[in-house]
């Protein structure tokens, strides 16, 4: 049995729906809303995907998926980044949009709607809930795993010899479509600058070195719009505009994402005021790789040790 058959034999009552989400530019994002079997109203869960894909997406979708059995409405959207596979700054008014779109559903309770979300789904979690469009709507977020500042993630996976491959390969791929995007938006609405032409050059010497230095004094010269572009993905630097209660969970091990980035994000929360918990998970990396349903379920009961009970009441207060 695969692990996508295992979840429908736990609940096949479940109701499922597609959805086509309006966003920027034209953009539509894809969908996909699980409601509990009785008719009624329920708390709402935007639920956020790394960036996965195959049977490991299956298996990181499980939890959203579940949370479904525990009495919740919980929206699964693709977003951009999910397409394209690196992390991409237009993901930040998609989130918004999701967000509203879940909140404004007949079944939703709308005053009980909150963002879960894995990696990058964290990452954007976060960084919806730092919106002031929604900011005071939104519930509580619980990010696992989620990157929190664009710029020490790409000096992180450019230059640390303890990045993984994942890590660089990201890093890369967010530097350049992230560039390549904006260029041809600049273009089509007649504001080019020179200085984003420029980048390019920069970017890919940044690819070039190993060297931190020069990689930190390369992204010290990249024009002001590309930084505007990418810290659009830093909730670190909007810490005081979270409202909502937030858990961050993250594993000591991680070579994607350091363990830094939620740390540095819990204390920034605490200096601003807010209600924040961070759960070090100790012994594990970023990717939890188990897709058949003996395996999950044993890591989840074994080596978890009830975090994921943790979560689930988290969310339910």
């Amino acid at each position: 049995m695969d692990f996508e058959t295992f979840l429908d034999s736990l609940d096949r009552e479940r109701r499922t729906y597609h959805l086509e989400i309006p966003s920027m530019g034209g953009d539509v994002i894809d969908a996909r809303l699980y409601l509990p079997k009785e008719e009624g109203r329920y708390p709402g869960v935007l639920f956020g995907q790394g960036l996965i894909t195959g049977n490991l997406l299956v298996a990181a979708n499980a939890l959203g998926r579940y949370v479904t059995r525990i009495g919740a409405a919980v929206l699964i959207p693709t977003y951009v980044g999910h397409r394209e596979d690196r992390l991409c700054p237009d993901d930040a008014e998609h989130v918004v949009n999701a967000f509203q779109t879940l909140k404004g559903i007949d079944e939703v309770i709308p005053e009980h709607v909150g963002m879960l979300g894995f990696s990058y789904g964290g990452q954007i979690a976060l960084t919806g809930a730092a919106d002031p469009r929604i900011a005071a709507d939104v519930r509580y977020v619980v990010s696992v795993g989620g990157p929190t500042d664009m710029e020490s993630m790409m000096l992180f996976g450019l230059t640390d010899p303890g990045a993984s491959k994942s890590a660089r390969r990201i890093v890369h791929e967010s530097l350049v479509e992230s560039l390549r995007t904006e260029i041809r938006r600049r273009e089509q609405l007649g504001t080019m600058e020179d200085a984003l032409y420029r980048d390019f050059f920069l970017v890919d010497e940044m690819l070039e070195t190993k060297s931190a230095y020069h990689v930190a004094r390369m992204m010290g010269m990249l024009s002001s719009s590309m930084w505007k572009e990418m810290k659009k993905l830093s909730p670190l630097k909007r810490a005081e505009s979270i409202e909502a209660r937030v858990m961050l969970v993250h594993g000591k091990d991680d070579a994607i994402v350091p363990f830094e980035q939620a740390m540095w994000m819990h204390e920034a929360l605490l200096a601003a005021g807010k209600e924040t918990e961070l759960i070090a998970a100790e012994g594990i990396g970023h990717i939890v790789y188990p897709t058949k349903p003996r395996e999950a379920m044993d890591f989840v009961r074994n080596r978890l040790s009830g975090t994921f009970e943790r979560i689930i009441e988290f969310m339910r207060r």
